[in-house]
């Protein structure tokens, strides 16, 4: 009796909100069939190979994702739906638990979006404590940064990017902090007391309510609270890991998080460290990258394949196999001359310039308002980022009448 033919198994099919082209690529290679929502003017052709449909839509109002994605379940069920774009988390959380294909409840997507009510939970729970309020006027911040009695950070309930974060050391600047910021900013705003200290992030992945701290971040920001590098693994000493570790994997159980990647950034202050803010996704400024050259484990693949059953989760801690830096672009304020990038000889380093000759540049205010980066990969942390400080210094941007270097100081 000849045996029987083995029948193929059916590809899994997915919806992705907001699809990243790494997420996209590792879907492609793992055979996973992708129906990607997106926003019409972010639509990028070279994915479409990659997919089998792009839908142009709204991805981050949930009616209309569910509205979109009805049909296209009904005829051929989804096995997840899923997002790692920031407008996607709440909107892939609220349809995927429609479709009954709910990873995390959707609450924990609006919970960590939702500066302030991140921070009345942890601050319910003693869990790093911080003194915080939520304020509507320039007298409520002055009468809050007088209770403080000491700085004060000003920031968007829901801001991303380090966008209109300001810092004001007494209640004589609430006037003109509350000034200085959009109208459309000035709604609702959360006011914490100002917390001293290095930055460091943590890049985690969690399954059946189990985290995985995976890597550590060393962040470089300026006084304005931008970001302008990252090194992986952190160099943080081991008890301050350790410290960092436990409070991010007790405030992810706080939160109700079972599934998937997410990232938390953390300030080691004298007191311990704290909890600044938190997402449900991988970290951005090419975080991803720097964790999947030290680590070997991208957070981007793991997002799918877990879920899905084609690979294991991560177990414990991985033990850092190499080191990687990036340093964001910043060059003093100008009209760019000329622009010189050197040619690139290891094949895992980067460098983008996104600004040409007669480009205006300013003092970068957010995140997107970098001009690009360069990044490294090194034996561990520390040669990485020499790498990356050497490889920074080889590219040239002239701003008016003399070169300049392209990164200014910056603290941790």
């Amino acid at each position: 009796m000849s045996p029987r033919p083995e029948v193929p198994r059916p590809r899994p099919r997915v919806a992705v909100l907001g699809g990243t082209v790494p997420l996209v690529r590792h879907a492609h290679a793992l055979g996973v069939d992708v129906v990607l929502l997106q926003r019409p003017d972010d639509i990028d052709a070279s994915l479409r190979p990659l997919v089998e449909t792009i839908v142009p839509a709204d991805y981050g109002d949930t009616d209309t994702a569910v509205r979109v994605l009805g049909p296209l379940h009904r005829a051929r069920p989804f096995r997840l739906v899923l997002s790692l774009t920031e407008d996607g988390l709440v909107s892939s959380a609220e349809a995927a638990q429609r479709f009954g294909l709910s990873l995390n409840p959707p609450k924990v997507a609006r919970l960590l979006r939702d500066k302030a009510a991140m921070r009345a939970r942890l601050n319910d729970a003693g869990l790093g404590p911080v003194r915080a309020r939520t304020v509507r006027s320039a007298s409520a911040l002055a009468a809050f940064a007088a209770e403080v009695g000491g700085p004060v950070i000003l920031k968007p309930v829901r801001g991303t990017g380090s966008a209109y974060v300001r810092r004001l050391d007494s209640p004589a600047d609430a006037a003109r902090t509350w000034a200085g910021l959009p109208e459309r900013e000035t709604g609702e705003l959360l006011a914490e007391e100002y917390l001293e200290g290095p930055e460091v992030s943590v890049e985690a992945f969690s399954h059946q309510g189990r985290h995985t701290v995976v890597a550590c971040t060393d962040k470089l920001v300026l006084d304005n609270f931008v970001e302008i590098g990252h090194t992986v693994p952190s160099r943080m000493a081991a008890a301050d890991h350790a410290a960092v570790a436990e409070l991010v994997t007790d405030f992810l159980d706080l939160t109700g998080l079972r599934e998937g990647p997410s990232h938390t950034e953390v300030k080691l202050t004298p007191a311990g460290p704290r909890i600044i803010e938190s997402h449900n996704r991988v970290g951005g400024d090419k975080i991803r990258v720097l964790v999947a050259h030290a680590t070997g484990l991208d957070l981007s693949r793991l997002a799918l394949s877990v879920p899905l059953g084609l690979e294991p989760a991560p177990g414990d801690l991985p033990q850092p196999r190499a080191g990687a830096s990036i340093r964001f672009l910043t060059p003093p304020p100008g009209v760019v001359r000329s622009v010189e990038v050197p040619p690139l000889t290891d094949p895992h380093a980067e460098v983008e310039v996104t600004v040409a000759a007669g480009d205006t540049v300013s003092r970068p205010d957010s995140s997107d308002a970098r001009i690009g980066h360069v990044l490294a990969v090194g034996a561990d942390a520390a040669d990485a980022e020499r790498a990356c400080l050497e490889l920074a210094r080889r590219v040239r941007v002239v701003t008016g009448p003399e070169k300049t270097a392209l990164l200014p100081e910056a603290t941790r």
